[in-house]
């Protein structure tokens, strides 16, 4: 079991922290992220040339602060949690100009 204290950690050591949940009838279970670091994208893409799962799977493993770990483990319940990983990339948007 995850607590407030346990989160609000993360948070001082992440900036962010992500929960994912997903239910099934009354059942319900619960992962908590952090965002993927420039490491993490590198391996991605590395990873994902060759499978898109394998490199998901670098971002869940990597990306992992703790939950049920039913979520990754289990692949009906980790191919929902793909659709969300985009989300832990983290960034602030900006433009660029031609002076």
């Amino acid at each position: 079991m995850v607590t407030k204290e346990q989160i609000e950690h993360w948070k001082a050591l992440y900036g962010k922290v992500f929960k994912y949940t997903a239910f099934e009838g009354e059942k319900e279970w619960v992962g908590y992220f952090k965002p993927i670091t420039p490491e993490v994208l590198d391996a991605y893409d590395k990873t994902s040339k060759r499978s898109k799962l394998a490199g998901d799977n670098v971002v869940m493993e990597n990306c992992w602060l703790g939950g049920d770990e039913e979520v990754k483990k289990r692949d009906d319940l980790s191919l929902g949690l793909r659709d969300w990983l985009g989300l832990l990339l983290v960034k602030v948007e900006g433009e660029m100009a031609e002076l």
